[in-house]
């Protein structure tokens, strides 16, 4: 699992190189190759007995609420992703003490 984002890094830093050298993929490739890596993080999420939840919130109130607890630090709160990550922590603690 921890492979993956790195994978992720190493297209990303390739595909400067070829832009920087004139080099760019075709966009089907490139559609694919997304297609691709979105299915075998799905596959693995599901080996794994983890699932993606949409949810809508109030960000900037659920985001302080992180804050207040000491979950997120203000500089934190900025980066949407974190704040996920850390809704996700919540929602896992509370689930393990419910079981």
């Amino acid at each position: 699992m921890d492979a993956e984002p790195f994978d992720e890094f190493l297209a990303g830093v390739i595909a400067r190189e070829r832009a920087s050298r004139g080099e760019h993929p075709p966009r089907r490739e490139q559609k694919a190759a997304m297609t691709a890596a979105r299915t075998r993080r799905y596959r693995l999420r599901r080996r794994n007995g983890i699932s993606v939840l949409k949810i809508v919130c109030d960000l900037p109130s659920v985001s302080a609420a992180l804050i207040d607890s000491g979950r997120l630090s203000i500089a934190s709160s900025i980066e949407r992703a974190k704040v996920e990550q850390a809704i996700g922590e919540v929602v896992h603690e509370w689930a393990s003490r419910w079981r």
